[in-house]
This record gives structure tokens, sequence and C-alpha cells, in this order.
């Protein structure tokens, strides 16, 4: 793949649209959940839209693969927000928070600062803000990003309401909550949520 790349270099330079198309079809056919990231990053550096494009779809139809490798938890914090706003990830939400997690602790780590909530929040900055909190269950988000103070208690409350209430009740959040459907299939990747019986205990943030 690294002399793919290469050779895609100098086709751009030299102006060899053959040569550059050719080697992008290479790259694409040749991607996987281990290499798919890096070649994105490449490709968005080389401007290889076709590229750029098969890297994504790839991603979408294999997403917890890709999330589960550790070349995610080091992509730039551009790759991460790409790979957040996409609606047709095929894995459920649960899975793409607890990756955003993952990931924030590591920038923490390369910062050389403390993972706390308040900090892991800065690391992410707007991408915290492509996270689907809404299609949660009630229990994940308890259990996840409450606790973990990455939500803070109003944006828990602000959720909360959003799902239960409607019409003019029904408050503004900043946080999608369209499923995700993806490409080759026909239904939203999504949990079934029901209304619970009681509140949960919001825990005190340190």
């Amino acid at each position: 793949m690294e002399n793919a790349f290469e050779t895609l270099y100098c086709a751009e330079k030299y102006g060899i649209p053959s040569l550059f198309n050719h080697c992008s079809q290479f790259i694409v056919c040749r991607l996987d959940s281990n290499n798919c990231l890096i070649s994105l990053e490449k490709a968005l550096r080389f401007g290889a839209d076709s590229v750029i494009k098969g890297c994504l779809e790839f991603i979408d139809a294999n997403c917890k693969a890709v999330l589960d490798t550790p070349e995610f938890i080091a992509v730039r914090h551009e790759i991460l927000e790409k790979i957040l706003q996409r609606n047709t990830l095929a894995v459920d939400e649960n899975t793409v928070y607890k990756a955003v997690e993952r990931w924030a602790a590591n920038a923490c780590a390369e910062a050389g600062i403390d993972s706390s909530a308040e900090n892991r929040r800065q690391v992410l900055g707007k991408a915290l803000y492509l996270v689907r909190f809404p299609l949660l269950t009630d229990g994940e988000i308890a259990n996840g990003p409450l606790k973990s103070g990455l939500l803070l208690k109003e944006e828990f409350c602000a959720i909360y309401e959003y799902l239960y209430k409607h019409g003019a009740d029904k408050p503004h959040i900043p946080f999608p909550a369209t499923p995700r459907v993806h490409l080759l299939s026909d239904h939203p990747v999504r949990h079934a949520r029901q209304r619970p019986s009681t509140f949960f205990y919001l825990p005190r943030r340190r």
C-alpha cells in the first residue's frame, strides 16, 4: 500500500490521470480494517477523492472492526469528525460512544493531561456533539456518558425531555437524534427505547 501511495503522489504531481485513477482503484480494492484509517489520512493529504470515498464506505460497512483497531484512537481530530458525521455507519451508537471515550482518553494521554471528564470534553470539542446520544438506551446513557462525566447533567436532562416530551414542550438539544442507516440495509441502526418508570439518579460530578 505504501508503494501505491507513493505512485499516487507522483501521478498527481506530474499530471498523469490514468495512473492516478489506477492507483486509486488498487488502494480501494485492498482496504481492510487495519489500513483504512491510514489510507484515509493519506488520501485526504493527496486530495484523492475516490480513495476518500472508498475508505469512508469501507468504514461504514465495517465500522465496529475499524473502531476496535489501535489505529482509531490515534486518528487526527479531523478524521474523527468525518467518521462521526457519517449517517451510514453500520454499528449501534453505544459502540460509537465507547470508541469516542477511548479516543478522548488517548488524546489526553498524548497531550500529557489528566483524563478527567472536563479534559475529555475539551479534546473532543465539536466531535462530542456528533455522537448521537439520544439513540442510546436509558441504561446505556446512565452507565456510560452520564456516569463517566462526558455528558453534563443538564445535557442528560435535555436529552431525557427531548425523548419523552412532545410538541412545544420538546426542548432543543445539541446532539443529532436521527438514526444512522447503513446503505446496504433498509433498517436504521438504533435501539428500541421504552419509557422508564423512574428517573435516574444523577451522580455528583467530581
